[in-house]
């Protein structure tokens, strides 16, 4: 006796899981929301609804310390929508049973400006994007199938933006004994993910032993959320990224390329939102030691903020994938950044490739570089490279996702695994156009 487990699935897939908004332009257009929900069953299901809702979810939280710990927590969704999609209208009354198959039914949600830009990768803190999906089955201990898809709202970097700002930034200190030293960094505007080149102008001294470069990237996260009938605050700063890099032997005038992270759960994006504000900067530290032993520090700090470069995809762990980011071409960006390497070299450019490789190199091909350049990663982090994406349809669906009616032609068919074949594949009508939504 077979004791098969009938499948029987809901999903929600959405057209375009990353939106790009822009938030700089003088009339922003609208955007939509699009997809499907796929409901896959090997026995006829009772089922008296099916609906969609479009929810942002705002959350921060924080503990403080009066007497005890207090948790400071607000969840807030500053958006919601809800659509009926089964039946289609409430004048229809519908079928008491759903056949086997694949059951699709589209939607689509309009939002309108101004779009706040999503926020991942803070465990107390996110703003999300959630497409949730249900589906009620007749009879009181018939379960509900639930199901969910987060997308990201991103505010890419613009390019009349980067120009209007692409003055250099450039650092200067007095040592203890009247030596200047200087630092050339690109404008603050920065591509997420994307390494930042330096320039060090380091005077060299006969007494002078070991200089070496110390960079911290600094997160600062700010916080607010009502407690006991008030507004409060809380802000809080880490490092998430270090590197070193020994200047001693180089000449006066070096460049150093620091690395960032290409993970959300390491670094986010710069925001200032109403309730979340996140900001960023790189310190560096000139360690100079004389023959005799003694140390002497010098700090600078650089402000930066980081925007998703256009064409840039993240899967579900929140690790960045760059196939689809342009690269820039020369003069369109600030700094050091798009000064490529001498004649004959084209190998040492850590971030850019040959015609025949991809237009941005992944953070494997930098490793790979790294280790057949060991000179040139000295200092420099190691990025993981992201994973893949696996499908989540891969146990249900062999072969095409999707299949479409067009007019009163029959369906057609498409085979599930686990023993069902040729059941009906059924797209219904879009109940409606684009919903339009607005934020709160």
């Amino acid at each position: 006796m077979d004791k098969t487990i009938p499948l029987k699935r809901l999903e929600v897939r959405l057209d375009n899981p990353t939106i790009r908004v822009d938030t700089y332009e003088d009339v922003q257009s609208s955007k939509f929301v699009t997809g499907r929900i796929v409901l896959m069953n090997q026995e006829p299901l009772p089922i008296r609804n099916v609906k969609v809702w479009l929810r942002v979810e705002r959350k921060v939280s924080w503990f403080i310390k009066s007497f005890s710990y207090q948790l400071v927590k607000n969840i807030d969704n500053i958006l919601l929508k809800e659509v009926t999609l089964y039946p289609p209208s409430p004048h229809v009354k519908p079928a008491n049973r759903l056949e086997p198959g694949n059951h699709v039914w589209q939607f689509c949600f309009e939002l309108e400006t101004p779009i706040a830009e999503s926020i991942h990768g803070l465990h107390h803190a996110h703003l999300r994007y959630i497409i949730e999906a249900e589906v009620l089955m007749r009879g009181l201990l018939s379960p509900t199938l639930r199901a969910s898809q987060t997308l990201h709202v991103i505010n890419p970097s613009s390019t009349q933006v980067r120009n209007s700002s692409s003055e250099h930034q450039k650092k200067s200190s007095v040592g203890t004994k009247g030596v200047e030293y200087i630092i050339y960094a690109p404008s603050v505007r920065h591509r997420w993910g994307e390494p930042v080149d330096f320039e060090f102008r380091v005077p060299r001294s006969p007494n002078v032993g070991r200089i070496s470069a110390i960079f911290k990237l600094r997160e600062e996260i700010k916080l607010q959320a009502l407690f006991n009938k008030r507004l409060i605050s809380d802000t809080r700063e880490s490092f998430i990224a270090e590197g070193e890099k020994d200047l001693t032997s180089e000449s006066t005038a070096t460049q150093v390329r620091f690395p960032l992270p290409r993970s959300l759960t390491v670094c986010r994006q710069s925001v200032k939102e109403e309730r979340i504000q996140i900001n960023h900067s790189i310190r560096i530290t000139l360690e100079i030691e004389d023959d005799y032993g003694k140390v002497e520090r010098v700090e600078f700090d650089f402000p930066f903020h980081l925007e998703f470069p256009v064409g840039i995809k993240f899967d579900e762990k929140g690790s960045a994938c760059f196939d689809g980011v342009r690269k820039i071409p020369t003069g369109e960006e600030e700094g050091l950044l798009d000064a490529p390497p001498p004649f004959g070299k084209h190998d040492q450019d850590q971030l850019y490739a040959q015609d025949s490789m991809p237009t941005y190199l992944t953070s494997t091909d930098v490793d790979h570089q790294a280790i057949q350049n060991p000179e040139r990663s000295s200092g420099e982090l190691r990025i993981n490279s992201p994973s893949e994406i696996t499908p989540s349809y891969e146990l249900a669906v062999q072969g095409p996702e999707l299949y479409f009616m067009s007019g009163n032609s029959l369906p057609t068919y498409d085979n599930i695994s686990g023993g069902l074949e040729q059941r009906g594949h059924i797209e219904y009508p879009s109940p409606a156009v684009c919903h339009r939504v607005r934020s709160h």
